[in-house]
Order: structure tokens, then C-alpha cells, then sequence
């Protein structure tokens, strides 16, 4: 079994790199610390028998816009590019800044859309009021931005007054577990001088008491260029950080822009400060507003067995935890539907005879035309739609596009 042990120490000189990457230099020429020479036990991962992950948690404040509306991040864009098109920007728009001096922030490329250390920015339409986060974590892709503890607040963004209680994967002896932006799902690209700074951790896994929010299918070990071996999680390698020192370290989260810690959960703690302005004597402009979301549901699955409620906002829609539930849906609200494997178990909305009235793909359904439905669907997994009176009539149940067993009616209350 490979000892994962710091040789040595490392000269204190050595900047900390982004491996060779030149993706994310024309966001910032970053000014990183220096690596300790101090290699704590934290990071000298011996394993010789099989071991618990664990976790750790944070508390934790995130990006808004200077109204102080949520702002977001989606693992499938690359650095400098956003790969949210078509209907993804519907229910994800973009997040547009002046020009600014914080090198921080730049454009993506040909776009007017704003970027922090290269990774675009984005509102979630289902967030309906300011202090909404509900598309943190949606289909495990779109995430809330806690930025670097260096962040100067701009003109259009600052760091919010809500708290999140933040929790993180850490190795079996504590030490924080990162993943690195340059690496391809399997393929670690971090060597030589890289991963003397980022230790590749490896281990072997106890997979019968896991923490919550991983699965003993989404670990995975990875063989790097040199023949030695790293644990991955959903295709990611993970790393520990040669600057965390002791247990409870979290140094190496946004270094470079490209390394991040692991997110398992996070739970919002304190509401954001709402600041009374005096009134003005103005004329009222109406802004357009985005469709309120009455409810959103997120379905996992049993293989190719049952759909699954992993996530349901309003318990009255569905229960968390049903297999193939009945879903109450009222006439004049307005539902977002996420299903989590959507690759393999595209959901479709049907009438009694099986004709497909909404779906996810590139299918043009019976509704999804119907401007009054106003449907969405991002393409990463979410349809978003208004029930009316009209689809309600017909609609009768939901299956999985692939899988026939994976059925369960639709009840209008």
C-alpha cells in the first residue's frame, strides 16, 4: 500500500502554483503565501488498513450582487467559459458587472457576462426574493460562491451578512480535502513541482459508514503518470494541502482560482441584515419580475428500479424519501423538477395515454410551446413550469423516459 509522506521539507521560497496551468493567468497574477517548511502529520497519510473519510464544518458568508441577490458558480463551465446555453440561461441568467479594477473579476470571453478568478457568475431564477439560495447545490452542479478571504467587495458585488454552516469532506485524519480545476474527470494534471505542494491523498476506504452526501459509487481510485495511486470522488482527485497544518486548516480554498474544497451540505445559519432606506419622494418604476417557484422537487433513483425524493421543498408536493410517490400539484403554481442521473433517467411529464406533455430533451412536447407554461428546461437535469388549468386537465402521470418501472401519478388538487 503506497505511503503518502512529504519528504523532506519544501524550500520556503516556492510560491504556490496552479500546476503549469496557464488557464486562469489572465484572470490575475496571483500573490500566493509561501509553503511552510513545516510538514505537519497531518498531511504524512500512512495507510495500511482500511479508513473513515471525515468531515468537517464552517461557517461561511457568499457572494450577492449589490441588491443582494445569491450568486453562482456550475461545475460544467471550464475557466474563462461558460458552457450554460440555450435554456440553462433561462433559469440561470448571467451576471453582468461594471468595469472594475479588482483583478479578481474579468468577462468571459465575447460576452458581457462578469467572472470571479475566471469561473462565470450566475443568478438562479427560482431565487425569487433577495436572501433566497435555493439553486445552491441543484443537481450537485450549481453552487453559491465563498470566496477567498482576500476578496475586496466591488461596486456590483459583495460578500452577503448571512451565514452558511458549510460542510466539507476531510481526510481520516482531518487534514481538508481539495479538488483542482485543471484536472479531467480520472486524470490528475497536477505533477512535479504541483504536487509536492498538493499531496495526492490515497486511501483505502471504509465504504460501510461514509459521511452524508457520498456514495461508495462515487469513490473511485485513479492511477497517476507515475504509477502511484489517488482516491477520486465523482472523477475528481482529491488533495490535501502542504499549508494546512493542523487539523482544521483550510488554506488552500480558491488558490490560484482553480483549487476548491469539497462541499457536502450547507445549511444557512443566519438570514442576511435587511437595511431600512428612509423613503424618497420618487416615482415607483415596476421592474420585471421572475416567475415566483411555488415548490421544486429533486429526484435520485434505485437504478433503473424507481425515482426517488431526494429533495422536496413543500412536503405536500412529495415526501423526501418515497419511491415513485404520487405528486400533488395545484392548478396556477409554478414547480421546478430536477432529476439528479438525468443522462440515464430523463423525466417526462404524460397524459393516461403515454403522449409526452413535457420532458426534458430536445423533443418539442405537446406544452412546451404554451407561453402561459412558460417552460424551461437548462439541459443540466431542471424543467421549470406553470400548471395551468389546460395541461392540468391531461396531465395524469411522470415516467422515466428510458426505464418503464420508473412511473408514479400525478394527483391535481
Amino acid at each position: 500500500m503506497k505511503n503518502l509522506i512529504l519528504m523532506g521539507s519544501v524550500a520556503a521560497t516556492l510560491l504556490l502554483t496552479g500546476c503549469g496551468s496557464s488557464d486562469t493567468e489572465s484572470a490575475k497574477e496571483y500573490s500566493e503565501p509561501k509553503v511552510e517548511e513545516v510538514v505537519s502529520d497531518v498531511t504524512q497519510e500512512v495507510e495500511t488498513e482500511l479508513v473513515k473519510l471525515t468531515t468537517a464544518s464552517r461557517s461561511v458568508s457568499f457572494m450577492v450582487n449589490k441588491e443582494g441577490k445569491s450568486l453562482y458558480t456550475f461545475d460544467s463551465d471550464t475557466l474563462g467559459v461558460s458552457n450554460c446555453e440555450g435554456g440553462c440561461k433561462d433559469a440561470w441568467p448571467i451576471f453582468e458587472a461594471s468595469v472594475t479594477e479588482n483583478l479578481d473579476f474579468s468577462l468571459i470571453s465575447s460576452t458581457t457576462q462578469s467572472a470571479y478568478k475566471a469561473h462565470a457568475l450566475y443568478f438562479f431564477a427560482g431565487d425569487s426574493v433577495v436572501g433566497d439560495t435555493k439553486g445552491d447545490n441543484v443537481n450537485k452542479v450549481w453552487h453559491l460562491v465563498y470566496p477567498s478571504s482576500d476578496f475586496t467587495t466591488t461596486e456590483d458585488a459583495k460578500i452577503t451578512t448571512a451565514v452558511m454552516n458549510q460542510n466539507i469532506l476531510t481526510s481520516a485524519k482531518g487534514a481538508t480535502l481539495y479538488t483542482f480545476d485543471n484536472d479531467a474527470s480520472g486524470v490528475s494534471n497536477c505533477n512535479d513541482e504541483c504536487i509536492s505542494v498538493w499531496p495526492a491523498y490515497n486511501a483505502q476506504v471504509d465504504t460501510s459508514t461514509l459521511p452524508l452526501g457520498i456514495t461508495a459509487d462515487a469513490l473511485s481510485t485513479i492511477t497517476r503518470n507515475d504509477g502511484s495511486k489517488q482516491l477520486a470522488l465523482n472523477g475528481k482527485a482529491l488533495y490535501t494541502f502542504v499549508n494546512d497544518t493542523s487539523v482544521g486548516n483550510i488554506n488552500g480554498d480558491w488558490v490560484k482560482g482553480v483549487w476548491h474544497v469539497v462541499e457536502l451540505s450547507a445549511t444557512q445559519t443566519k438570514a442576511a441584515d435587511v437595511i431600512v432606506q428612509n423613503p424618497v419622494e420618487e416615482p415607483i418604476v415596476t421592474e420585471p419580475t421572475t416567475p415566483v417557484i411555488n415548490a421544486s422537487v429533486v429526484f435520485g433513483n434505485n437504478g433503473a428500479t424507481d425515482y426517488t425524493i431526494t429533495t422536496s421543498s413543500n412536503s405536500d408536493v412529495a415526501s423526501v424519501g418515497a419511491n415513485d410517490p404520487t405528486l400533488n400539484l395545484t392548478v396556477g403554481k409554478r414547480y421546478i423538477f430536477s432529476v439528479t442521473n438525468f443522462a440515464s433517467h430523463p423525466l417526462h411529464l404524460n397524459d393516461a395515454s403515454g403522449t409526452v406533455l413535457l420532458g426534458m430533451g430536445s423533443q418539442a412536447d405537446t406544452f412546451e410551446s404554451d407561453s402561459a407554461v412558460n417552460f424551461i428546461d437548462d439541459g443540466a437535469g431542471s424543467i421549470t413550469f406553470t400548471l395551468t388549468q389546460e395541461l392540468a386537465n391531461q396531465l395524469s402521470v411522470y415516467r422515466c423516459q428510458f426505464h418503464g418501472g420508473m412511473t408514479g401519478s400525478i394527483t391535481i388538487l
